[in-house]
């Protein structure tokens, strides 16, 4: 239950830090004297970026509550299809697929920021190496459930 508490907790802390930085960019972009200039709206854009980032993090760790709770707590939620719970690596399952939309939008975030080198390039290569891992994962998965 401390596990379930715990991640529902964060969960929901990282949904208001999402929204908070929702009505910041707004708010910063109201503020700003030209708000319509390149820098002013790579900036909103960096921030909205990064609150899509913590909101699809906020949701996997609600996810990971959920699948705990009916995994060890309570099996009778009455959840979507989709989010049933009913092994462990289900949930491991939801959180690679998860992961897996969460890379590129921190990747989105970080070319948006980009000033010049070879940093982006190594990072891409990292964040689709980390892709391609978590595709065979869900493939290997998928076939050995499936037989």
């Amino acid at each position: 239950m401390i596990g379930v508490v715990g991640t529902f907790i964060a969960s929901a802390t990282l949904f208001l830090f999402g929204f908070a930085g929702i009505i910041y960019a707004i708010w910063s972009a109201i503020a700003v004297t030209e708000p319509f200039s390149y820098e002013s709206i790579k900036e909103i854009s960096v921030i909205l970026i990064m609150a899509i980032d913590i909101f699809l993090l906020a949701t996997v760790l609600y996810i990971i509550a959920l699948g705990l709770y009916e995994l060890f707590i309570d099996d009778a939620l009455d959840l979507p299809r989709w989010l049933e719970v009913r092994t462990l690596d289900d949930l491991k399952a939801r959180l690679l697929g998860v992961i897996a939309v969460i890379l590129p939008v921190a990747f989105l975030g970080k070319l948006v920021e980009w000033k010049s080198g070879q940093d982006i390039l190594w990072l891409g290569l990292a964040i689709s190496a980390v892709l391609i891992a978590i595709a065979a994962i869900q493939y290997v998965s998928f076939i050995r459930n499936k037989s």
